[in-house]
Parts: structure tokens; C-alpha cells; sequence
């Protein structure tokens, strides 16, 4: 049946076979023609959160005589369609299979970019979605690891240069930085984790002087009934009630309840010498704030 199709001498119409006629010949020509014009151009598609990702590749199917004057012409021209269709068809399908390998490696790295720009939009002017690759995914990656680092630090750190006083804020310096080409930010998290360091110790100062003032003003107010919260004001106002040296005084306070207080060290800590040191310990004692031997 087949070869008799190829011989021109039936022609298949639909789901019925037809003895050779001219005007069916060239309904049948017709139908491969637009079979193959159909395969001409080869388009795949993928949605992604960036929107949908169209591909397109045209296939040149050539030239193709499809005239005919008589049956073993129409033969021919058949037989050279039919061959030429089976050919195409290989070659779509080739190209289709390379479009969606293509789409699917490209959808997959806007997905992982959509994800980096969501979290840190300002790098959105510095990507083309269209003209996406692997090495501006992994840059970007890069950045955004780093800057998730350098906020990372922030969270851990943040408290301690509110308390000390510090002008850094990460996040404005990201900020910033984000808007850059080249935002340097490996730099950025290199200096801030010398910087953290330098900070944790000037916290770690923080807090032990944050509690000897704790514990002057606990000692101030049992020995004197002090009920001011500010260090200066309670030491300044002991200090000009009993005529005690203020230096000796705070000496004395930050130490707390029962310390002992050695000379050499409150004259070295307060710059008196030792003589005067002992002259206003006595007048601690007699103010009933110390107790001979010096214990406060």
C-alpha cells in the first residue's frame, strides 16, 4: 500500500485511499507542504518568576519542486516532499530537544537571580535577565553571601556600638555599597571583623565600667542615702557634704560594700599620694563609711 502511495497511483485523503486524480494529487502536495512549512520554525517555551522565557529557531527547509504534469511526475515530487518532510522532522526535533535544554538551563538561572534580587532589589540594574550566564549568577550569589555575612555580624554586634557610642551602621554602608558596580563587600566584611573585635572590647570596658557605677551608686546610697542615678551628681554631692577628695571617693564606691582598700593602690589609682590617701580614708571613717584597717 505504501509503495503504491509512493507510484502516484493512490492518494490518501483523510481516512480514505483514491485512485490517482490530478486535482487530489495536488490537495494531497498541499497538505505535506504545509506539514513541512509547520515545521519551519521551531519555538519552545518556559514560565519563570521573571515572566516566560520564549525561544525560537528557524529551520531553512529549502526549495521544493511540488509541480507535476502526470502521474509518474507527481510520483516524484512526492517521493522528494515525503523525504524531505521525514528529514525536517529529525532536525526539529533535534533542535527542540537542544531549545528546552537551553530554556531549562536559562529559566533555572533567573530563578536562582529572582531569588538574589527579591532580597536585595538595589542589584537589579546591574543584571539583564535576557542576556543571563552563569558567571553573573555565581557574582551576584557572591555578593549577596557576603552581605548576608556582613549582616549576620550586624545582629551580633549591633547593641555593642549603640552602647559605646560607635557611628557604624552595616546596613546603611550596605545600602550604599548595593548601589555599586562593584560593591566591594568581601572588603567590607573583612574590615567590619577587625572592627567587631576592636568593639567587643571596648564593650567589654563598657560593662565593667557600667557595673562599678552600678555599684557606687549602691554604695553611696546605703552609706549616705544617696538616691541620684547620675554617678557624677551622688559622687559630687558626698564629696562637698563630708569634704572628701572625689577621686578617693569613686575609688572607694566602684569597690562596693566590704572591700578591702589598700593604700599603695588607691594613691597609684587616684594619683594622691599615700599620706593623702590616709588623710581621707579617715575622713571616710569618721563619716562612717569605711572601718579602720580600711574596709569599705
Amino acid at each position: 500500500m505504501e509503495l503504491m502511495k509512493l507510484r502516484g497511483q493512490i492518494i490518501p485523503i483523510g481516512d480514505r485511499l483514491y485512485k490517482y486524480r490530478e486535482d487530489l494529487a495536488k490537495r494531497y502536495m498541499s497538505e505535506i507542504l504545509r506539514q513541512l512549512e509547520a515545521l519551519r520554525e521551531v519555538k519552545v517555551e518556559r514560565q519563570t518568576p521573571a515572566g516566560p522565557i520564549k525561544l525560537v529557531k528557524v529551520i531553512d527547509i529549502g526549495e521544493i519542486e511540488a509541480a507535476f504534469t502526470d502521474k509518474k511526475s507527481y510520483a516524484k515530487a512526492l517521493r522528494e516532499a515525503l523525504l524531505k518532510l521525514q528529514v525536517i522532522k529529525e532536525k526539529y526535533d533535534e533542535i527542540k530537544t537542544e531549545l528546552e535544554r537551553e530554556a531549562e538551563e536559562k529559566a533555572r538561572l533567573i530563578k536562582r537571580m529572582y531569588s538574589l534580587l527579591e532580597k536585595f532589589p538595589q542589584r537589579r540594574k546591574f543584571v539583564n535577565l535576557e542576556k543571563l550566564d552563569e558567571e553573573i549568577v555565581r557574582r551576584e550569589e557572591a555578593i549577596a553571601q557576603k552581605t548576608e555575612e556582613a549582616l549576620h555580624m550586624w545582629s551580633g554586634i549591633k547593641h555593642m556600638a549603640s552602647a559605646v557610642g560607635s557611628r557604624l551602621d552595616v546596613e546603611r554602608d550596605l545600602a550604599v555599597l548595593l548601589e555599586l558596580p562593584e560593591p566591594w563587600i568581601a572588603d567590607y566584611v573583612a574590615v567590619l571583623k577587625i572592627y567587631s573585635s576592636e568593639l567587643e572590647k571596648k564593650y567589654a570596658l563598657f560593662l565593667e565600667k557600667e557595673k562599678a557605677k552600678k555599684t557606687a551608686l549602691e554604695w553611696l546610697k546605703s552609706k549616705f542615702g544617696v538616691e541620684s542615678e547620675d554617678i557624677d551628681t551622688a559622687l559630687t554631692t558626698v564629696a562637698t557634704k563630708i569634704g572628701v577628695n572625689i577621686k578617693l571617693l569613686e575609688a572607694v564606691a566602684k569597690r562596693g560594700k566590704g572591700a578591702v582598700l589598700e593604700v599603695d593602690q588607691l594613691a597609684v589609682e587616684t594619683g594622691l599620694k599615700k599620706e593623702e590617701v590616709e588623710r581621707e580614708l579617715e575622713r571616710l571613717y569618721r563619716a562612717g563609711a569605711v572601718e579602720k584597717k580600711y574596709v569599705a
